[in-house]
């Protein structure tokens, strides 16, 4: 039975496309649905992470717009402007009240914001009247935006080291490490008049901002996290040169994928929509370093700034890879367990048939002592109801043989043929010609397909010849008869010769014969195998050599007369040679 198509095998593999398909089916499904539901939820957890940080940078704006509109309401700074404002004021007078307004602003304002770089006093011509630096006394600020603007309503820009507007710079780098700077500028009114006497513009570093973006502020505030659960986590300030102003590297905590620096040019596709076309985004792009990040992006339209938060995709999307992972796994988990007991289930449901159809093979070759097993018979399913069928038809069998009479020979005769015809397929292939002949005439009574493709016979045309028909040699009238004592003694018999083919042509042939009885019947069975490819030339060795053991006896006229015999066989043999 082949393996591959019993029922073993089919029941196998059904149970194991019935359970398996399913399997792979929902693993599938999981897949898809899990891959898109993970990353929509880390967009969400990213566009939340951003939108929380827009609200704190949004809180810091208005806390230092909220602190220089309170220091624009001091009593001191605004009696102290109008009187420099005053005309009828003498430059000694106004040098004495520039240089009181000027350390006010020193150890009364700027002290109570570690974040103030430098504060500074315009008049409304433009003339910087009172400063925390000396050195910025006497500057002329009239065309510049913050004062301009700072004239109207309160005003908010940024300055960078590329701008060339950086005031208290030596402050302002040693201790932030860096030049960027945020200025506030609010209206200075007269306090009787209400009347806008000039402005007063308070300069922040960026520090405060960093650390409330990057997420130090927290911790030094006592959060416990401020990454949203990611180290790559990145958030920093664009601005509209497409530059950045505030970096979280300047945080010792910071874990960016590259070093950043003051102006360092960020054009990529969040910063473009923002700063464009006034669109927020959230979705997967590289950043400024190159690198895959799936990042938000939130817009400030009036300062005209791009904040961005980041995270590297590699390690946002490790959850989804460790999810997909842990799918395989179990799947591959199930599918083992779902083929360990397919295999057994299988050879459960089978093993009873195997069993029985054994059974019925033993007693169509005359084992009738075999009994259906009784674990088969006490089986309650349809397995069961089968077996206590066949062990029904094994008693009436059983008894119908006895009536009849069959012996176990005749039960046993179909072993027999399946042997004989593996007996004859032997016999077929072998290299060797095999004959049986009658010994009294030479008639060859059976023999094989080597034979017949050897000689170029049919095997029905071999039945109807002699052995004088297809020797290579004219043999004498009493050859056959001398040939026949000489197989006929015990032991086998070797005869050097040759045999002639169909078409008439000679080879060389090796003879081994001996006798054999069947059925009370005297044969020669005859092994002939092709010498022709022992030489280069096909000499003939003709002769007939016996392998008889031979006993020392005296010499008769009876041994003379076989010696003389053979010694006539062996002239017949060479004469033939010679044609």
């Amino acid at each position: 039975m082949d393996p591959k198509k019993s029922l073993q095998s089919k029941a196998t593999i059904i149970l194991l496309v019935i359970s398996i398909v399913p399997l792979l089916l929902i693993g599938s499904i999981l897949l898809y649905t899990t891959e898109p539901g993970l990353k929509n939820e880390i967009s969400n957890g990213v566009l939340s992470l951003s939108e929380a940080k827009e609200g704190q940078v949004y809180a810091y704006l208005d806390n230092i717009q909220s602190r220089t509109i309170d220091f624009a309401s001091d009593g001191f700074i605004r009696d102290s402007l109008k009187e420099i404002s005053n005309k009828d004021q003498s430059d000694t007078k106004k040098e004495d009240l520039s240089l009181e307004l000027s350390n006010h602003l020193l150890n009364n304002k700027k002290s109570l914001d570690e974040t103030i770089v430098g504060i500074l006093v315009i008049n409304k011509k433009g003339v910087v009247v009172g400063s925390t630096d000396s050195s910025e006394i006497g500057k002329d600020e009239s065309t510049d935006d913050y004062f301009i603007e700072g004239l109207k309503t309160t005003y908010f820009t940024s300055f960078t080291s590329e701008g060339g507007h950086i005031h208290f710079s030596a402050n302002n780098q040693n201790e932030h490490n860096n030049s960027n700077q945020f200025v506030v500028t609010t209206p200075i009114f007269n306090k009787e008049s209400g009347e806008i006497i000039g402005v007063i513009s308070n300069f922040f570093s960026t520090s405060l901002l960093t650390d409330v973006i990057s997420g130090q502020f927290q911790l030094d505030q006592g959060a416990l996290s401020s990454k949203g659960g990611f180290n790559s986590t990145e958030n920093y300030l664009v601005n509209k040169q497409k530059t950045m102003i505030v970096h979280p590297s300047n945080n010792n905590n910071n874990n960016s994928s590259e070093e950043h620096y003051s102006g360092m040019p960020v054009n990529t596709l969040p910063v473009t929509n923002c700063l464009e076309q006034n669109i927020e985004t959230v979705g997967i792009y590289e950043n400024y370093a190159g690198i895959e990040v799936i990042g938000s992006s939130m817009c400030f339209p009036d300062q005209e700034w791009v904040l961005l938060t980041e995270i590297q995709t590699k390690e946002a999307f490790a959850p989804i890879t460790k999810a997909i992972n842990k799918i395989i796994f179990s799947s591959l988990i199930l599918i083992i367990i779902i083929i360990f007991i397919s295999i057994k289930l299988s050879h459960s449901l089978i093993y009873p048939v195997n069993k029985l159809t054994n059974i019925i093979n033993n007693i169509s070759h005359g084992k009738l002592t075999e009994k259906i097993p009784k674990d088969l018979k006490s089986r309650k399913d349809e397995l069961g109801a089968l077996a206590s069928a066949f062990d029904r038809v094994l008693v009436s069998l059983k008894i119908a043989i006895k009536k009849v009479g069959l012996t176990k020979e005749e039960l046993q005769l179909g072993e027999a043929k399946e042997k004989i015809t593996l007996l004859q397929k032997l016999i077929d292939e072998s290299d060797d010609s095999i004959y049986l002949v009658d010994p009294k005439d030479g008639k060859i009574i059976e023999t094989n397909k080597t034979a017949s493709k050897r000689l170029g016979y049919s095997m029905d045309e071999l039945k109807d010849l002699y052995v004088r028909d297809i020797i290579g040699i004219k043999m004498g009238k009493n050859t056959w008869s001398e040939i026949v004592k000489i197989i006929k003694k015990p032991g086998p018999s070797i005869l050097k010769t040759s045999h002639k083919k169909k078409n008439k042509t000679i080879f060389p042939v090796e003879v081994n014969a001996k006798l054999i009885k069947h059925d009370g019947k005297e044969l020669f069975l005859a092994m002939v195998r092709d010498t022709s490819h022992k030489g280069s030339t096909p000499i003939l060795v003709n002769s007939i050599k016996s392998t008889k053991p031979t006993k020392s006896v005296k010499k008769t006229k009876k041994t003379k007369k076989t010696k003389k015999t053979k010694k006539i066989i062996q002239k017949t043999i060479i004469s033939a040679k010679k044609h």
